[in-house]
């Protein structure tokens, strides 16, 4: 079951840049006016791919990869975002890559010597 958060409004004037972030999933609905898209960069055989393209009122757009987009403004836009919340799988997926990395910044626990016992080389 997926839930969706709550949708932002975005309100651009004419020839305004936003850049946002959104996660793979994002519906970016637009309400008013036309805009030009561009998506998260992808990357194929070591080239960076980046398209975009033109939405105009009424029309909706789903994004394929998490990332940083950019919404340029053709004319006054309003764009709704909605994104969906992430499920407790992936919550505890990312908790659990946060914690392999701090285990292999800090590494294993070493222990040290109780106080007053000399230190063994």
């Amino acid at each position: 079951m997926v839930t969706v958060t709550t949708p932002r409004t975005i309100q651009l004037s004419r020839d305004q840049r936003y850049r946002l972030h959104v996660t793979a999933g994002a519906t970016l609905i637009i309400n008013g006016g036309r805009v030009r898209l561009h998506e998260p960069h992808n990357w194929l055989a070591e080239t960076m791919l980046s398209g975009g393209q033109a939405l105009q009122e009424g029309q909706s757009h789903q994004v394929l990869q998490s990332g940083w987009a950019t919404l340029h403004a053709i004319t006054a836009t309003e764009v709704i975002c909605c994104e969906a919340a992430p499920t407790q799988q992936a919550l505890l997926v990312r908790l659990l890559i946060r914690a392999l990395r701090l285990a292999c910044i800090i590494g294993p626990a070493r222990r040290r010597p109780a106080p007053g016992s000399a230190a063994h080389d």
